[in-house]
């Protein structure tokens, strides 16, 4: 099994719905969308609040409540959030946000030299306070050690649930683990619509795994549409076809050889999975 050792999808998708009703001016819609994932301390969220409130795009202008949601955006270390501070607002949230990055990265590397040390118990621990607040390296850790059953009982449902958070931050090896349980169907129902989405975007960040399993899923695509295609043709050329073109209800319709019709499906084919992974 592939597990790579070392934001749910649904906030994403409506942090990015959101934003689209944004930008058609839908203003209404977009602060319901934002709102509670705002609350839920989606930093993003939070910071785009933030700027409804500074410009008065669907709720009525009001600077301090712009300021409190740049406020909660810039203390998880947002940049452009920490930018609309005023400056004394600006230099305490770098502060806080610095000290909190430090503890965070020395708890991370003690969580990793326990999981190293086969120290389970205190790694999970350590992984579990910290992906809790968010940090996607301890998110994909945790994730793994469901998947693999490292000190805690195997569990394929955590572990998705820990690597679509990973992933929704741009974890690539998170993407790729994701891609591979859909496509095996391991915690999840079997979708290998799914599994092609997240491989295509792993490998768009360089994660040659994940570009080669998305190679070895579309070639056994592809070969499996030979092998239906080539069974239709041998059914069809058992047709009684005279009766058909004698019949009062035939029409002109294009005759394809297997080898047009093969092109013609695989084409198809071919743009389904473009749209699904939205690289038309």
């Amino acid at each position: 099994m592939l597990f790579w050792a070392c934001t749910s999808f649904a906030l994403v998708t409506q942090y990015q719905e959101a934003v689209n009703a944004y930008k058609r001016k839908d203003y209404e819609t977009a602060y319901q969308l934002i709102l509670p994932l705002a609350k839920k301390g989606f930093s993003k969220a939070q910071y785009s609040l933030g700027v409804m409130y500074e410009k008065g795009k669907g709720v009525n202008k009001d600077s301090d409540k712009a300021q409190k949601w740049f406020q909660f955006a810039a203390d998880q270390g947002l940049a452009k959030a920490q930018k609309k501070l005023n400056p004394k607002q600006r230099n305490t949230s770098k502060t806080l946000a610095e000290n909190h990055i430090n503890l965070n990265t020395i708890s991370l590397k003690n969580g990793l030299d326990a999981l190293n040390n086969k120290n389970y118990a205190t790694a999970h621990k350590l992984f579990l306070e910290l992906a809790e607040q968010g940090d996607v390296e301890a998110q994909f850790n945790l994730g793994l050690m469901y998947g693999k059953g490292k000190g805690v009982k195997k569990n394929y449902s955590k572990a998705i649930k820990w690597w679509g958070l990973a992933a929704d931050q741009g974890n690539g090896r998170a993407q790729t683990n994701l891609g591979w349980m859909y496509e095996i169907g391991k915690g999840v129902p079997k979708d290998e619509n799914k599994a092609a989405h997240w491989y295509q975007i792993a490998s768009s960040q360089g994660i040659s795994k994940a570009q080669e399993k998305l190679n070895s899923l579309l070639n056994k695509t592809k070969k499996n549409l030979q092998e239906n295609t080539a069974s239709s043709s041998d059914n069809l050329s058992q047709l009684n076809t005279k009766s058909l073109t004698n019949s009062r209800y035939a029409v002109d319709a294009p005759r394809y050889t297997p080898n047009a019709l093969l092109k013609l499906v695989m084409t198809q084919m071919i743009q389904i999975f473009c749209i699904q992974l939205k690289i038309l």
